[in-house]
């Protein structure tokens, strides 16, 4: 298999009012095509801001991040918009707009590189139809369950026919039972169209559910990864055993 994601020493610190946060701290990791990649860690550890470098819309203090062989901190401007498009962005809270149907919603990064009106329409349709929302396609998001909201969400991410689905935190806002369908819809998604898939969460469960393999994080560390089945069976770092153990960070 080969590596689509690679991050080579990578430092990311930012200055907060006139102190130095280190954010990162060290983090070695690949990714390999198609793959689904956990990446689990309690607020603040840091996963929010690999996913950031990852999508180019942080640069590393220093280090590499390396995706499909290009170096994204060096790229700039026009490169760097077309290297977006590769990338799809499932988000926690939906991120759609109240204003627009499902169908619009889906076609809105279309606009935005400028597709024509029936190539975006007709994306649109093969979407809902792929996340089985193809009779919802001119409802509204206010008419929409919090499950077909995020189905609609992975539609759109998916409009640009990306190689790589990043999800953060995308079914901590649902039910169970939701969070199960949705994993699965993620899961299908990797085997019917070949996407790698880097999944932010902080719940053991997700991680069990759908993902290979796993960077387990820590105050902008990673301090253990594997498959899932050596992380689950073998854990090593005390912070893994926590989660394991359903312990919580209160």
């Amino acid at each position: 298999m080969s590596t689509i994601i690679e991050l080579k020493n990578v430092e990311k610190t930012f200055k907060v009012k006139g102190r130095t946060i280190q954010a990162l701290k060290n983090i070695n990791l690949q990714i390999g095509e198609g793959e689904i990649f956990g990446i689990i860690g309690y607020s603040g550890a840091g996963k929010s801001t690999l996913v950031r470098l990852i999508n180019g819309l942080e640069k590393p203090t220093s280090g590499e991040v390396i995706v499909q062989g290009e170096n994204v901190s060096e790229l700039r401007g026009a490169p760097l918009r077309k290297f977006r498009q590769k990338i799809g962005m499932i988000f926690q809270g939906f991120n759609l707009l109240w204003s627009r149907t499902a169908k619009e919603n889906i076609e809105l990064p279309l606009e935005l590189v400028k597709g024509d009106k029936a190539t975006r329409e007709t994306r649109a349709i093969e979407l809902l139809d792929l996340v089985g929302l193809k009779d919802r396609a001119d409802n509204y998001p206010n008419a929409l369950s919090g499950g077909e909201k995020q189905r609609v969400g992975v539609a759109r991410a998916l409009s640009n026919n990306p190689c790589i689905l990043l999800s953060d935190e995308a079914t901590s806002a649902l039910d169970p039972k939701t969070t199960r369908e949705i994993l699965a819809l993620i899961k299908d998604i990797r085997d019917r169209l070949k996407v790698t898939v880097v999944i932010i969460t902080h719940e053991m469960s997700v991680v069990r559910e759908v993902c290979d393999k796993v960077a387990v994080m820590q105050a902008g560390e990673i301090v253990e990864t594997g498959t899932v089945a050596d992380v689950f069976n073998n854990p090593q770092a005390d912070i893994t055993k926590h989660f394991l153990g359903g312990g919580s960070d209160e």
